[in-house]
């Protein structure tokens, strides 16, 4: 409500206000209006909560309602009598005009015929006047109001609270059982508040077997009183809204908005308005590209989609139901009605054979889509499929299983043909006419041998064969299309060359990766951008041949060890991305490459044995983001290195020889010098990283690296915490003791933490802190906290991949989050024991967890609270030399103190 009050009341107190609440059916719309209204009302001269506008406009037409509000705030019985055509008189107006009024006008759904005849204009109230306009449709707002307000479903907790208030008539249900019921009823009702309302008043008092009888109900139907309301907002759809929507709502939640709008507008209508008005209408949500659509929602359009034929499915024009969908191809029934099919998580427990003829009974079959978890693994065809439908515009099946399509199938209105893991050994024999192919998708077709021609697909944009391991060549036709935009052949093992003598216009993703057998290699595009050769045959002469990719920005060569140069193959000055790992030879010529690749972000150039010093004019990468050297045999970095200045990631693992780091960039986040064995001293005299809040330091097995430059790291980042610049921080280097400001330390793996010793005030982030012993690599340490020896939630974890430890080692990192999921289960188990006054033990515990290998042992751990003052002593005493020596690196010896260990343990 908040949130509402300060739209309302924001500028000047004179300003008149309209602001708009909108949002889903049920999710609260009137009543936070109401409580807004209620609360402010009785300040103002005059004041009109015109409920329900939608229905009462159709019922009473929208004279009878301009009627009430004019009486309502003018409160003259006679003010209304002159109204001709709908419109207000102009001495009511000016009346209206020198009163400071509050209206809410309530669930309106039509902008013309509604608003603009209710509250449309500003002129026409007094100043200081607000007006609070409540819809689902955001259509309805035009230009007049001020602002929108969304308002969203409620978060797991509050949703749970407020169901358990109507089910249980108090916060929730003691016993375990009906909590966890009740829980799964709440997770159905998706945060919408009347949902949860209505559903906890009609399960209130009802047994435990009458809930899960209900619970299996909601599987099959939505609830009435809550489907009917929701339902209003579908009913003002246009034809073409509806269909897009019960497409959505049938087999598209959740997908991407292009593939969407790809489908839809081959099946002819206009998808992207379409989906403008759904989301208007709060009906679906459009957010980082894709589609979502509320749980409720979604099963009220299954709803409309049953009740064209209640007791056969088979009549309806979209099926889902697993059950229902096998029991139609097992008697090869079917009719023209059915449009759609879609199988996901099957409840069906055998095998089921079907006929080879069991899709041709659907002539008008659209979209099939079948994925490997449910009809896949289910459904036989001992004799192959000889019918698919000709009009099918999406073809999804996850494990196709015969090894080619239907000689009688003709894809010229495939739109998307996604076929992973299937058994195909061709796709078909002879030429397709497939115009409206946009997309295919064979990734993992490992018995596929060859392509047809694809030389009529003039708008195919997207192809993936991936882990197509057996497939010896690409048809020259796909490597002809201008439309073409993506081309994946990773670990395409049997592929060896890859030509054409087209120089495409829209190619701009080619992968390559893993073509250990690729010896011939000639493709140009006008704007190709991601080349990736990873793992080819590729070489010197080979890069020559391709010459006009003069757009790359990103190009791998990982494990191309004859590459000698790059020039030969693109045009340096555009890239931004470089992956070079193991291309060893490719060292002779690095002072050039550093001379015209300005623009590079991203440069890796790990296990080049044959790399022992990197050349000063590094300096000249002033974009370079990323640096990974990884593996190589440098002693040390060129003292250029500092002027990197957007430099944040930089990569050492395993450079054994490295013994020295000068000064580094400011704004490293990111340093990984694992197994640097011979390392001993780095220089670190400013870490900023405003940009980017988190830092990781890992300095594995570096048993030479001196102490003061561990303590260096340590200030830098601990002043910076105490700032509030990171987010995120972990440690890793050799050591043996938890530091003495940790506020809590025990030799155990468990450790009391008393909330109320934590100083004030307190942002409820921790710092965690292990010493392990011979830890494995792919190992991660978790913390756990426990509330009265019961696992109550999850804290922060730490994973260690790169190396194995050798001898004893100090990890820290930091939990911000955690705390928050504590607070509310401690403030759970106050309501249910009805009292504020407890005071549950707290406890984390920290265990290691590893893939494989010896896990290591924990000697020692420690948590401390971000204001604990022994840390934020520690500080201010780092603070205080930080300082008196700004050009030094801060150093802060931790001076021995006798201190006993926190052991609070029960």
């Amino acid at each position: 409500m908040a949130d509402v009050e300060s739209l309302l009341y924001k500028g000047s107190n004179d300003d008149v206000r309209l602001i708009g609440i909108w949002g889903m059916g049920g999710v609260g719309k009137t009543t936070l209006a109401k409580e807004l209204f209620d609360k402010f009302h009785s300040a103002y001269e005059g004041s009109c909560f015109l409920s329900s506008v939608r229905e009462k406009s159709k019922k009473y037409g929208i004279t009878a309602l301009k009627k009430k509000l004019i009486f309502e705030l003018l409160g003259d019985k006679e003010s209304h009598i002159d109204m001709i055509d709908d419109t207000i008189p102009a001495y009511a107006i000016r009346r209206l005009s020198r009163k400071k009024i509050f209206i809410v006008l309530d669930d309106v759904d039509d902008h013309c015929e509604q608003l603009e005849k209710l509250a449309a204009r500003h002129r026409w109230f007094g100043p200081g006047s607000k007006i609070l306009i409540t819809t689902r449709n955001n259509q309805v707002f035009g230009k007049e109001v001020d602002c929108i307000y969304k308002v969203e479903a409620l978060n797991s907790d509050e949703a749970f609270q407020l169901f358990s208030l109507n089910a249980f008539k108090k916060d929730y249900g003691g016993d375990p059982k009906m909590r966890e019921l009740a829980k799964e009823v709440t997770r159905y009702a998706d945060g919408n508040p009347l949902a949860l309302k209505v559903l906890g008043s009609f399960l209130y008092g009802k047994s435990e077997e009458a809930w899960k009888s209900q619970l299996d109900k909601f599987k099959k139907l939505p609830f009435p009183k809550i489907n009917d309301i929701i339902k209003l907002s579908f009913e003002g759809l246009d034809y073409e809204e509806e269909n897009i929507f019960l497409d959505i709502a049938c087999f598209f939640n959740w997908w991407d908005v292009k593939d969407i709008e790809t489908l839809l507008d081959a099946c002819g209508y206009s998808t992207t308005i379409g989906l403008k008005s759904l989301e208007d209408k709060a009906l679906l949500d459009i957010s980082r590209g894709k589609i979502s659509m509320h749980h409720l929602i979604k099963e009220m359009g299954r709803q409309i989609v049953r009740e064209q034929s209640l007791n056969d499915p088979q009549k309806r024009s979209r099926l889902w139901d697993s059950n229902e969908i096998f029991e139609i191809l097992k008697e090869n029934k079917g009719g023209d009605t059915i449009e759609g099919i879609i199988l996901e998580a099957s409840e069906v427990l055998e095998e089921i054979c079907l006929s080879p003829l069991a899709f041709r009974s659907m002539p008008n079959l659209k979209f099939l889509i079948a994925h490997r978890s449910s009809y896949a693994s289910k459904s036989k065809f001992p004799c192959g499929i000889e019918i698919l439908p000709n009009k099918l515009k999406l073809l999804c099946w996850w494990g196709y299983p015969s090894k080619s399509l239907p000689a009688t199938f003709k894809g010229e209105n495939l739109v998307q043909l996604k076929m992973p893991y299937n058994n195909l050994t061709k796709l078909w024999d002879g030429d397709q006419n497939l115009v409206n192919l946009r997309e295919i998708d064979l990734y993992e077709s490992k018995n596929l041998i060859e392509l047809p021609n694809f030389s009529k697909a003039m708008h195919l944009e997207k192809v993936d064969l991936a882990y197509c391991s057996k497939l010896r060549s690409v048809h020259p036709s796909i490597l002809s299309l201008h439309s073409l935009r993506r081309l994946n052949l990773f670990y395409c093992q049997a592929l060896t060359s890859l030509t054409s003598n087209t120089r495409l216009k829209s190619l701009s993703h080619l992968i390559l990766t893993g073509c250990s057998r690729l010896n011939k290699f000639l493709v140009t595009s006008e704007d190709l951008h991601t080349l990736s050769l990873s793992g080819t045959c590729i070489n010197n002469e080979l890069c020559s041949s391709s010459r006009h990719l003069s757009k790359i920005d990103s190009l791998s060569l990982n494990r191309c060890e004859s590459v000698t140069s790059l020039n030969n193959l693109v045009d340096l000055h555009n890239l931004t991305h470089l992956n070079a790992n193991c291309c060893n030879k490719l060292g002779l010529n690095l002072r050039s490459v550093f001379n015209e690749i300005r623009t590079l972000k991203i440069l890796r150039l790990s296990y080049w044995d044959e790399l022992f010093e990197v050349p000063e004019n590094i300096s000249l990468l002033s974009s370079l983001l990323e640096l990974h050297l990884s593996g190589t045999n440098i002693e040390t970095l060129p003292l250029s290195i500092k002027y990197l200045s957007s430099l944040q990631v930089l990569h050492l693992v395993g450079c054994k020889r490295l013994r020295f780091l000068p000064e580094l960039p400011p704004y490293i986040s990111e340093l990984f010098a694992d197994d640097c064995l011979s390392l001993e001293t780095l220089h670190l005299s400013h870490i900023h990283n405003y940009d980017v809040p988190k830092v990781n330091l890992k300095f594995t097995n570096c048993m030479k690296l001196d102490g003061q430059s561990i303590k260096a790291i340590k200030t830098k980042v601990l002043l910076n915490l105490n700032k509030a610049i990171y987010e995120d921080i972990i440690m890793g280097y050799p050591g043996e003791r938890v530091p003495e400001w940790f506020m809590y330390r025990t030799p155990q793996c468990l450790v009391t933490v008393d909330l109320h010793s934590i100083p004030k005030p307190w942002d409820g982030s921790f710092i965690f802190c292990v010493v392990i012993s011979k830890l494995a690599m792919s190992t991660r340490v978790d913390a756990n906290w426990f509330i009265d020896c019961q696992n109550a939630c999850k804290a922060r974890s730490y994973e260690h991949w790169w190396s194995s430890m050798f001898l004893d080692h100090i990890i820290l990192w930091y939990d911000r989050d955690s705390y928050g999921e504590v607070q509310r289960k401690i403030e759970e188990k106050k309501r249910d024991a009805e009292s504020n006054t407890i005071h549950p033990l707290l406890q984390i515990q920290f265990t290691v967890d590893c893939n494989y290998g010896r896990a290591g042992d924990i000697k020692e751990c420690g948590v401390c609270p971000t204001s604990a003052l022994e840390c934020q002593n520690y500080i201010q005493q780092v603070q205080l030399v930080s300082d008196s020596h700004p050009n030094s690196i801060a150093i802060m010896e931790e001076r021995p103190r006798k201190r006993k260990f926190h052991c609070l343990l029960r």
